[in-house]
């Protein structure tokens, strides 16, 4: 078995929570709607699963520093960069929702890959272009 490339990985688990907000869209849409929002339960339940998904990105940020040549990554810098992914992927996923499968021209695996793409590279010598 080989193992994938923190890209791949990164890539999967995107697809996972984008696949995820799917198949519980109108979950999705009640907690996030202006009611719920002021609901203290329900943010709190929010809070939690949020915090969830965070560790398991953080998580394999910090698995494959161990494994390079690289410092292993500060917490508050995977936490921000599990928090761009996740936060993009939810908007991307609320956009289709609203507006249709073809509203930003990207299906959801060709925007993941070059979000992630974007994550670990920036912008400065890596072609968005794919």
């Amino acid at each position: 078995m080989t193992l994938q490339s923190l890209e791949e990985r990164l890539v999967r688990y995107g697809l996972k929570y984008h696949r995820f907000l799917k198949q519980n869209a109108d979950y999705i849409k009640l907690v996030w709607s202006p009611e719920m929002i002021q609901d203290e339960a329900v943010s709190t339940e929010v809070f939690q699963f949020i915090g969830k998904i965070g560790s398991l990105g953080s998580t394999l940020l910090k698995r494959d520093a161990g494994n390079t040549n690289t410092e292993p990554l500060d917490e508050s810098i995977s936490q921000v960069a599990v928090m761009t992914l996740t936060s993009s992927i939810l908007v991307y996923f609320m956009i289709h929702s609203r507006f249709g499968e073809h509203a930003l021209g990207l299906d959801e695996e060709s925007y993941i890959r070059q979000l992630v793409r974007l994550l670990l590279h920036g912008l400065n010598g890596v072609s968005l272009e794919n």
